[in-house]
């Protein structure tokens, strides 16, 4: 008999709202920890993708996945707390100057929240000097930097140039994530990491941490 949790993923893949969001309280009423069960969804993503490409499913069960996907998501956000406990340490955050996009960021803080990171998000559009200002204001363990649209990277790579300058650099991890930029670009321009994903992101902010793999 499949567990709750493969219940979820295929429900998902077999676009059944009704399933996957009693699967989403279930799981989230038994405690189990909010990346884990977006981990599963996003797997049933992966498998209604599968779908798409082998020609079962069509554009329209696309969009309904989606619909779906989104309001699994927010069963899991809906009463999530506002700041982190704290335990594991403070992670700083946001999107560059010029950019607002900002949906893999906020996931990302979710599940740091709901990880027991402290998280202070900056929201979109930060400035190098406004990302240097909240360093030494907030003192974080973790610094992460989000950018999806062309020339971000340039906002990183300067943002990272004014930390630097202040003096504080060495006192931080700093993790680049989003589609402006790859891992070589990352590590390249003076950061620790990059992030390929949004659960990646967590990991890289637990194994700097707790020095996890």
């Amino acid at each position: 008999m499949p567990s709750e949790r493969e219940r979820l993923v295929t429900s998902l893949a077999q676009l059944n709202m009704k399933a996957v969001l009693e699967g989403t309280d279930i799981l989230l009423a038994n405690g189990v920890p909010s990346e884990e069960i977006f981990a599963l969804l996003r797997r049933g993503m992966d498998l209604v993708n599968n779908s798409c490409t082998a020609g079962e499913y069509f554009i329209a069960d696309l969009i309904m996945a989606n619909n779906i996907y989104r309001e699994a998501l927010d069963r899991i956000t809906r009463g999530s707390p506002l700041g982190g406990r704290g335990e594991l340490g403070r992670v700083l955050m946001g999107t560059v100057q010029g950019d607002i996009h900002d949906l893999g960021k906020n996931l990302i803080a979710l599940l740091l929240r709901n990880s027991g990171f402290e998280v202070i998000d900056l929201g979109v559009s930060v400035s190098p000097e406004q990302f240097t200002a909240a360093v030494l204001t907030h003192a974080p363990n973790l610094l992460v930097v989000s950018g999806s649209i062309s020339g971000s990277e340039i906002m990183m790579a300067r943002t990272i140039e004014v930390i630097e300058n202040a003096g504080v650099r060495n006192c931080i991890r700093i993790i680049l994530g989003g589609n402006c930029i790859d891992e070589r670009g990352a590590l390249m321009i003076g950061a620790d990491a990059y992030s390929r994903d949004i659960l990646d992101c967590v990991r890289l902010c637990r194994r700097f941490v707790l020095g996890e793999e």
